[in-house]
């Protein structure tokens, strides 16, 4: 199904300047809607949008283009999402505000009875204990979402999981961090503070965000203004889903989609768990660009030694429900599109992934690192996403302030070995999320094996990457340290100790207590030598 779009005449004729509506140029980017993937019963995440000025139920699915943009963005990450628009009269204003003061405000009354309307039933169905609400609103739709909200009661109010208000009306400038974000002038408030209304200050600051840009005359009157008069299809205030926030590189409308999905994540519910976390399966290529293949057969042994069940395969099997863990041992072998929807669902699920990388560009079009990134990417809400630093060294220095105890459960860990080992740029992450750096005298220094728990796994899995393949291999890796990094990566892949433990009575009682490597009956030592 695709969206309607406005076309830039029909834009033209219905706001000359400021068109607190959203117009749709003809350079924007048509988007298509994701088709959500059914929960059992209740949706996932419930995402309600109110539409900009002027815009009608025809454009966009009746989202207009601002909202569906954030819409889309949470469709694409979290399975099982719907998206409701709420439907009103979104009257245009003209520049100057000449329909301002009457029509303006029976349109937002009529948009605030709508919306109150649906947030009712809504919380009067089956699914109001399950499924939080989302809200959406842009240009007058983000005034009707702060006019709605600021009137609910304690016990509606805390059903709604998250808000997103863009170009708002009723910006206010000093409110500032964490809830104000943009380049806006924090000088100015939003266009309809002069036409009566009081600035929309929030209090609620971890679950609402209102996102202005420079020059945009609706949220930071009235910056802007001549340029939107003189220029309305170059009017910062319709370009949310084109405009960048400087420090993240990613668009206003991704930035709000992100909040909401991390509100998500917040809140709950958990995941269902996939197959047991003892139970893995190592996949892949196994390195045929070199000529030791030992690497795929020295991690089976180190885990086995730590307790766990190990299966291998060349290729990715179709079901992988059997399994709590998946490892993807190979470069060559670049997860497609397929594979990666796969692995994705498969954490999405519960399930917990390694992934295999290496120096950037190495060893084939496209490169492994494309096949991480573009798994990372759609599993962890990051600001920026994944990107690789420059070449690391071979001995790495491992951080003892690692996510989840990791430099330390359940063996006690100093140094990585790798071989030109690639590296994770730790800018859009944090310094706990690497488990070892490139560099000891910097901080956090540049990634080589990188951790990520729950809490940042759309979907609750867990994920590690590891960006070098030689680690594990006789020839090219130090085989006195491999089995114990190895072992602790498998662990934090366990997921949360918690999860681990039941209750009997009042004793707890481990269901899977992966063994020390320390058991195993050999060591295996090899010379270093450089490869990849």
């Amino acid at each position: 199904m695709k969206p309607s779009r406005m076309t830039p005449t029909r834009w033209r004729r219905r706001a000359t300047a400021i068109a607190v509506a959203v117009s749709i140029s003809g350079a924007c980017l048509t988007l298509s809607a994701a088709t959500p993937v059914a929960a059992a019963s209740c949706p996932t995440m419930q995402v309600v949008g109110v539409r900009g000025s002027g815009e009608t139920q025809n454009d966009y699915d009746g989202f207009g283009r601002t909202v569906r943009a954030v819409a889309q963005r949470i469709q694409d990450v979290v399975p099982g999402t719907t998206i409701h628009p709420i439907d009103y009269p979104a009257v245009g204003v003209l520049y100057g505000g000449l329909q301002y003061p009457a029509e303006y405000a029976k349109s937002i009354s009529a948009g605030k009875i709508s919306l109150s309307n649906y947030i009712a039933d809504f919380l009067a169905g089956p699914c109001a204990k399950t499924t939080y609400l989302y809200l959406i609103g842009y240009s007058q739709g983000a005034q009707v979402i702060a006019d709605v909200y600021e009137t609910l009661g304690t016990a509606p109010r805390g059903r709604i999981g998250g808000v997103t208000l863009l170009g708002d009306p009723r910006f206010y400038g000093h409110q500032g961090d964490p809830v104000a974000v943009g380049t806006y002038n924090p000088k100015k408030n939003g266009v309809a503070t002069s036409f009566g209304y009081k600035k929309n200050q929030i209090k609620e600051t971890q679950k609402v965000r209102s996102y202005c840009v420079k020059d945009d005359p609706i949220c930071n009157w009235a910056d802007g203004a001549i340029g939107c008069k003189t220029n309305p299809d170059g009017c910062a205030h319709i370009h949310y889903p084109d405009l960048t926030l400087p420090q993240t590189s990613l668009t206003y409308t991704t930035l709000a989609g992100n909040f909401l999905i991390s509100r998500w994540r917040t809140l709950g519910p958990p995941p269902p768990a996939i197959g047991p976390k003892s139970k893995v399966l190592i996949y892949g290529d196994n390195d045929p660009t070199d000529n030791d293949s030992s690497g795929m057969t020295n991690l089976v042994n180190a885990l086995t030694g730590a307790g766990y069940q190990v299966s291998t395969s060349s290729t990715l099997p179709a079901d992988l429900s059997p399994y709590g863990q998946v490892w993807h041992y190979g470069v060559l072998d670049v997860p497609d599109d397929a594979q990666v929807a796969q692995l994705v669902a498969f954490a999405r699920n519960g399930g917990s992934l390694f992934l295999t990388g290496e120096w950037n560009g190495c060893c084939s079009s496209p490169s492994a690192n494309d096949g991480v990134k573009n798994i990372f990417d759609r599993l962890v809400v990051t600001v920026g996403g994944l990107t690789f630093g420059p070449e690391g060294y071979d001995v790495l220095a491992v951080n003892p302030s690692a996510v989840a105890s990791a430099a330390f459960t359940p063996n006690r860990l100093t140094t990585f070995t790798g071989v030109v080992a690639g590296t994770i740029n730790p800018t859009n992450i944090g310094s706990a999320n690497l488990l070892t750096r490139s560099d000891p005298t910097t901080t956090p220094g540049y990634g080589t094996i990188g951790l990520w728990d729950e809490f940042d796994v759309v979907g609750g899995g867990r994920l590690a990457i590891v960006m070098d393949v030689n680690w594990a291999q006789t020839t090219f890796g130090d085989m006195t340290t491999m089995p114990s990094v190895a072992s602790n990566i498998a662990y934090f892949l366990s997921g949360n100790p918690a999860t681990l433990v039941q209750q009997t009575d009042s004793k707890q009682r481990r269901t899977f207590v992966p063994a020390s490597p320390g058991a195993r009956s050999s060591v295996w030592t090899g010379p270093s030598s450089n490869r990849h």
